[in-house]
């Protein structure tokens, strides 16, 4: 039922019409900065694109934060991507505790529309757990909102989660083919190996954020791994 109601969703977006534009390969790799990231991401691949920009919100902001000691910018992010691109609709989905939305108001803020759900509390053999929304429901909620997206030429997913990024594309190739081209874009070294290895899938390999998407303002944050169940952190899986 779920992937029946993803058929549906994924399949209102873009225009299976519409040109599929040659990119230009990737730049050369940019050299290192103190936190372990490139100077500038390199959107290159998304040039001159019509881009749907869905971001996995959590899967950036933890994944730097406890690989790379950096803050995640969502503005950064839809920065260096409309550099590139021809214009860019940003979305993002996360899961949120119900009394705190101010997560919700800097990606509203940064000009993302934005679906937060809220974690849940539910009964565990260890009791009562607060737990976030699974792979599933970001995925129907991610449909919900491409649904409503402009029509574009290119979809770049902002997530280094492997289930939910290959979910997502497998929904857009069902319906639209090769006239729809697909992107990932994740943190260095927080990538799964499900994205980028499938010529079916996607149209290159990720794209390693930089600098450029960090708030440079922030000091360096001390790195406190968090676990990797996907029920806590929404972390990617391999």
């Amino acid at each position: 039922m779920i992937l029946d109601c993803l058929n549906i969703l994924f399949g209102l977006f873009a225009d299976d019409n519409s040109p599929r534009r040659a990119a230009p390969p990737g730049g050369a790799v940019l050299a290192s900065g103190p936190c372990g990231l490139a100077s500038h991401t390199n959107f290159s691949a998304l040039r001159g694109q019509r881009v749907l920009a869905l971001l996995d919100w959590e899967n950036l902001q933890y994944s730097l934060k406890n690989i790379h000691g950096a803050r995640f910018s969502p503005a950064g992010l839809l920065r260096a991507m409309r550099g590139a691109a021809r214009s860019v609709e940003p979305l993002a989905v996360l899961t949120t505790k119900p009394e705190c939305n101010g997560y919700q108001r800097t990606l509203e803020d940064a000009g993302f529309r934005v679906i937060a759900m809220p974690r849940e509390y539910v009964e565990t053999c260890r009791g009562r757990e607060l737990r976030a929304n699974s792979d599933p429901t970001l995925c129907f909620e991610a449909g919900v909102l491409a649904s409503h997206a402009k029509r574009g030429d290119t979809v770049c997913l902002c997530t280094g989660d492997g289930e939910l990024g290959t979910v997502c594309a497998k929904g857009f190739r069902r319906h639209h083919g090769k006239n729809v081209r697909i992107f990932t874009a994740g943190v260095p070294r927080a990538i799964s190996r499900q994205l980028g290895h499938s010529s079916d899938l996607f149209d290159g390999s990720p794209i390693e954020i930089g600098q450029d998407c960090i708030e440079r303002s922030a000091s360096p944050q001390r790195t406190h791994h968090r676990p990797t169940n996907r029920n806590h952190t929404h972390q990617h899986h391999d």
